[in-house]
């Protein structure tokens, strides 16, 4: 019986044809995996493409790589260095088989800029300088934000007129990720399954990015440069980029002393550089650079918001402050850096972060006007910038109508004769007998916080206006010829 059944297994194979008799061949290759689609590279970098044969048995010996431009990019036996920027293609050969891999290197180099600070970030590069906790963890392919909406912070602070923080990042294409500042007062979004990007303004602006699919590489900038903020998002592959521009527009006083009726405010980025992601499958951060947009300037100007007039001068009236004149009388050859509300003790937080970058001839503060300030501060910060090769420059406050700038003044002019420093004398400039002693109100808004108590409801004549910082400037000309020669 068994031979009848062997027998009649043959007659039927024989039936169904001879080709059916010979063995498959394993060792065949029909294709080829990598372990990456596309690759996206900064200037130096390199990476490794690991590839497998399908089927798993088939012979892999004859396999050749090569690159469409050797300039932008090198292979050897999967090794991917980037050399230039611009985009080329890896091919793989192996017999009749063959694949090709996009490449795009990018150079993450800013023209005109100088760089004050960068890092990866990934398993092998935990900078402290970020300060991360729940809100990610580092891993391979970057610093892995969590999905809860906690931020991770930069703990260097920068307050340039002109800067630009960068952000490398991929992120899935259900991606919703905040840029910020600390204190909340700019925030950007970059909403890749709304393709689009927005400022958190009142009323939103926005711009659409059909571009956004996710599952991407992509360049953020965020640029803050004085009444300007700025989101650009580049995709690195395909090069598309989209950017969103927006303007303060301050309201020149407060409460009943307000000039600007229909005020328009986006930030000034005024503190830490901040980043949550509050929804979507993953978002990793490859790399954070900070940019002044300047490579170079004769001087910086710090100070608190009577020297960041971005934060309430009316548009209009913005070219006529005090900064902005000594900026234009220099040609542009100076920046200012200053926080509202700033005491001497925050100045510090920013000043050693880009004063020793950028080596400025002249280093111009001032500061005083909130309080805060001492002999001991004081001379720490001047020591810390005669350190720098730098010249300081010591300001007297302008007047203001509780007559607290005598005794900073006082204070100031200690300072200065002790280290031989020069300064303006901006309470001459604002006072109504130029003494110094009492406000001239003309020069000033008017800061009404009645009802207010967080300000004790007080009514104050206090940042100089339009003519106010006429009057500065040509108090400048006056004490500090040189710097406009």
């Amino acid at each position: 019986m068994i031979y009848l059944w062997v027998l009649s297994q043959l007659v039927l194979l024989s039936c169904a044809g001879g080709e059916s008799l010979q063995p498959h061949d394993n060792n065949k290759l029909e294709a080829l995996a990598v372990n990456r689609s596309e690759i996206v590279l900064e200037v130096g970098e390199y990476c490794s493409l690991d590839v497998a044969p399908l089927p798993s048995s088939a012979d892999l010996e004859k396999l050749t790589w090569s690159t469409g431009d050797p300039s932008v990019a090198t292979v050897s036996g999967g090794f991917v260095r980037a050399v230039g920027e611009g985009k080329t293609v890896i091919s793989l050969t192996c017999g009749e088989i063959s694949k090709q891999i996009p490449v795009r290197v990018f150079d993450d180099k800013v023209a005109g800029a100088a760089l004050l600070y960068s890092s990866k970030l990934d398993y092998d590069h935990q900078p402290g300088e970020m300060l991360v906790g729940r809100a990610g963890s580092y891993m391979d392919d970057g610093l892995k934000l969590a999905s809860n909406g906690e931020e991770i912070l930069l703990l260097n602070m920068y307050a340039l007129g002109q800067r630009m923080v960068r952000y490398r990042i991929k992120a899935s294409a259900d991606a919703l990720i905040n840029f910020k500042s600390k204190s909340g007062d700019f925030s950007a979004w970059l909403d890749i399954p709304g393709k689009c990007i927005r400022f958190q303004t009142n009323p939103i602006v926005s711009q659409n990015a059909d571009f956004l699919t996710g599952e991407k590489e992509y360049m953020v900038d965020i640029v803050h440069s004085y009444r300007e903020q700025q989101m650009r998002v580049t995709d690195l592959l395909s090069g598309e980029t989209v950017s969103l521009s927006a303007s303060n527009d301050g309201r020149g006083g407060t409460g009943k002393g307000v000039t600007n009726a229909t005020p328009f405010m986006v930030g000034t980025q005024k503190d830490h550089y901040c980043v949550r992601f509050p929804k979507g499958t993953y978002c990793y951060i490859k790399k954070i650079s900070v940019y002044c947009l300047k490579e170079y300037v004769k001087m910086l100007i710090y100070g608190d918001s009577i020297t960041q007039p971005e934060d309430y001068y009316p548009a209009k009236d913005f070219d006529e402050s005090y900064t902005q004149l000594i900026i234009s009388g220099m040609k542009g050859n100076a920046m200012s850096s200053s926080r509202s509300g700033a005491q001497l003790p925050d100045v510090m937080q920013f000043l050693p972060n880009e004063v020793p970058i950028l080596k400025p001839e002249f280093v111009m503060i001032t500061i005083g006007t909130n309080g805060g300030l001492t002999a001991e501060n004081l001379s720490a910060m001047i020591e810390f910038i005669l350190a720098q090769g730098c010249t300081p420059i010591l300001n007297n406050i302008p007047c203001n109508e509780r007559g607290t700038q005598i005794p900073t003044n006082q204070l100031i002019e200690s300072i200065r004769q002790k280290y031989g420093l020069k300064g303006c004398k901006f309470d001459l400039a604002t006072s109504l007998a130029g003494d110094g002693m009492e406000v001239d109100k003309s020069l000033m808004f008017w800061e009404d916080y009645e009802g207010d108590p967080y300000y004790n409801g007080i009514q104050v004549w206090h940042h100089p206006n339009a003519l106010g910082g006429r009057r500065m400037y040509e108090r400048a000309l006056i004490d500090l010829p040189e710097l406009f020669q």
